[in-house]
């Protein structure tokens, strides 16, 4: 079997109002998906997701995958290898590189799974269970009123665990945490997600506030870079501490939980490396008794691909699921990756596991650019 053909692709479909916003992201009015697909000669096919901006991974894969992986064999380790060692190894570890890696190489482990018929969990040694607990995200930034009706809305349909959007300031971080706990009860696990706005100090005074309503975690509470002020954050908390979707690779999160940064550990497989780099992150999560719980937003074949780490994770603890409406997910799979009751099925299907609805893959498609064929 090779690799015949390469494809980039955007896909799109508007909501029917906006959503969001975090303190990093103002709100969005569609969906978006940015897609790697890779055939073979024998017709099987493998897809990838990339975080990235779609111009940019468009050319990287034209011009610095795609040469790599043309003609060659998705069951041999080479052409990942070459691509590490010649191709990403110029451009830097961290960045668009990466996440246009991730997304090229989470395509060639849905290929590998379908070459063999067996499911993503199973190649990286069987899942712990057929399904995987998964909270809600997010309640995003806006007034009291806005937070009790996204979390009612998650309450009502079966989660036990979600995630507030915080970052607005210290008073009105309190008071949205405050009125969700009281509106979910005593019963719902409630993280806080900082996205990397405050400081040091700033995110210590939230993180003691919100630990007195039952605060479980604090999510990336300094950016991404500042390991040292992750690690003054953990020593002075009670709480879990969570990170980070911004890292990269394997060797970024050992730095992070070497130093003490991380109680839970957060890679995007869809910005991180793919899930060769999302395992390794789950492998030393194990290795240094932390837990694993995979950043997960707006996505298809990243949700799916996250599912299958989280249940082979030794120390898998939960998945972060988008609970607001994604028409594209809706499309393109169906409820094949439907939360019921804050459980997440883990497909059973080879590779990714997912059927994917090709008819709306093909309408869905803003552009796509192909090389081979």
């Amino acid at each position: 079997m090779r690799v015949r053909k390469v494809e980039t692709r955007l896909l799109e479909a508007p909501l029917a109002e906006p959503m969001g916003g975090s303190a990093r992201r103002p709100p969005i009015r569609s969906r978006r998906l940015l897609v790697v697909r890779l055939e073979t000669d024998e017709g099987v096919t493998g897809y990838g997701e990339s975080y990235g901006t779609p111009r940019s991974v468009k050319a990287m894969v034209e011009e610095l995958y795609a040469p790599f992986l043309l003609g060659a064999d998705p069951l041999s380790g080479d052409p990942l290898a070459r691509m590490q060692r010649e191709g990403v190894g110029y451009h830097g570890p961290k960045g668009m590189v990466y996440e246009t890696l991730s997304a090229v190489d989470t395509a060639l482990w849905d290929l590998k799974g379908k070459a063999l018929n067996a499911p993503l969990s199973t190649l990286l040694g069987g899942a712990i269970s057929g399904t995987v607990d998964c909270y809600a995200a997010s309640v995003y930034l806006g007034s009291v009123e806005e937070a009790e009706s996204q979390a009612a809305r998650f309450a009502e349909a079966g989660f036990r665990a979600m995630k507030v959007k915080v970052g607005q300031g210290l008073e009105r971080d309190r008071a949205v945490f405050r009125a969700v706990r009281r509106l979910v009860g005593e019963g719902t696990t409630l993280m806080a997600d900082v996205n990397g706005v405050y400081d040091v100090k700033t995110s210590i005074r939230l993180g003691r506030s919100l630990e007195e309503d039952g605060l479980y975690w604090l999510e990336e509470p300094v950016p991404v870079e500042d390991v040292e002020g992750y690690a003054q954050v953990a020593r002075a908390l009670s709480c879990y501490v969570a990170g980070s979707e911004g890292e990269y690779t394997r060797h970024g999160f050992r730095e992070l939980i070497e130093r003490g940064g991380v109680d839970v550990v957060q890679p995007d497989v869809t910005r991180c490396g793919g899930v060769t780099e999302t395992w390794a992150a789950a492998t030393l999560a194990s290795a240094y008794h932390r837990r694993f719980s995979p950043h997960c937003w707006s996505s298809v074949f990243g949700l799916a691909a996250s599912t299958h780490l989280t249940a082979a994770a030794p120390t898998g603890l939960t998945v972060e699921y988008d609970a607001h409406p994604n028409p594209l997910k809706d499309a393109l799979v169906g409820a094949q990756l439907s939360a019921v009751s804050g459980r997440l099925p883990v497909p059973a299907g080879p590779g990714l596991g997912v059927q994917v609805d090709e008819e709306a893959f093909e309408r869905l498609t803003q552009w796509v650019s192909a090389v081979g064929g």
